[in-house]
C-alpha cells in the first residue's frame, strides 16, 4: 500500500467503521485500504497546504449523499462490499491537513474525527 497522511487513514477508517456489522474484518480492511489510497489521490491533487487548512477543502470532501461518491463506490467494489453502501450514514467529510471533520444528516453539524480530542 502507498503511504498514506494519517488525514487520509482516519478518513477511511471512519467510513470502514460505518459499513457497520454487516462486513467481515477482512473486506472492511481491504475497503479501509483502498478508500484511503484514494483520499491520498485527492489530498496530493486538491490543493494541501498546512498554513491555510480549508483551502482546497471541496476537492477532499468524501460523500455519501445523494449518493456515495466515486473514492466510496471504487473502494466498495474492490472489498467486495458495494451492497453495504445503502446503510452508510448521509454525511459530508472534510479531509484537511491536520483535521477530519464529518458532518452527518443526523448530526447536523461538524464533528472532529482525527485528531482525536
Amino acid at each position: 500500500m502507498p503511504e498514506v497522511r494519517p488525514e487520509a487513514a482516519a478518513a477511511a477508517a471512519w467510513w470502514a467503521d460505518a459499513l457497520g456489522p454487516g462486513v467481515d474484518a477482512e473486506r472492511a480492511a481491504a475497503f479501509r485500504r483502498e478508500l484511503a489510497e484514494r483520499i491520498e489521490a485527492r489530498c496530493q491533487d486538491a490543493a494541501w497546504q498546512p498554513d491555510v487548512p480549508t483551502y482546497g477543502s471541496c476537492g477532499r470532501q468524501v460523500t455519501s449523499d445523494p449518493r456515495p461518491d466515486e473514492a466510496l463506490a471504487r473502494a466498495a467494489r474492490a472489498a467486495g462490499v458495494t451492497a453495504l453502501l445503502d446503510g452508510l450514514p448521509r454525511a459530508v467529510m472534510w479531509v484537511d491537513p491536520g483535521e477530519v471533520t464529518v458532518e452527518t444528516q443526523r448530526d447536523g453539524e461538524p464533528a472532529r474525527v482525527w485528531p482525536p480530542a
